[in-house]
């Protein structure tokens, strides 16, 4: 018997597919037949979610897009902002980039509240992120 948590699903949802490798005693190792489930979407009005949310400051967050139909392909503004009011801005050109610039400007940081706004095209979203 055997059982397995996923706890890094994506937000966005979609098909996930899963299989085991068994090893024997002597090495050699087979597969199991592949298994998929459907996930789906995490609900709400929000363009972006972010994960985990609070962080401490060995972890790396994700910041996902869960509807890319709203995104054109545009450069993606990225304004993080401390409690002090001390803005950083970057620029990225692609939703998968954003975490990236995010964890870029968090690396030295052990702990705090943050204000992230996105700005593509016609659309923007503020993401408070804290970091514990």
């Amino acid at each position: 018997e055997y059982q397995f948590s996923d706890e890094n699903l994506p937000p966005s949802g979609g098909i996930i597919y899963y299989r085991l490798k068994q090893f024997d005693f002597d090495g050699k190792f087979t597969y199991s037949k592949v298994k998929s489930i459907q996930v789906e979407p995490v609900s709400g009005s929000s363009y972006w979610v972010t994960y985990p949310n609070p962080s401490s400051r060995n972890e790396q967050i994700k910041l996902t897009l869960l509807n890319t139909s709203v995104y054109n392909d545009e450069p993606i503004i990225i304004r993080i902002s401390d409690a002090k009011g001390v803005t950083e801005t970057y620029t990225v050109r692609s939703p998968e980039d954003v975490s990236e610039k995010v964890n870029f400007h968090l690396r030295a940081i052990d702990q705090g509240v943050f204000v992230v706004q996105l700005i593509w095209g016609n659309h923007q979203q503020q993401i408070k992120l804290i970091r514990i």
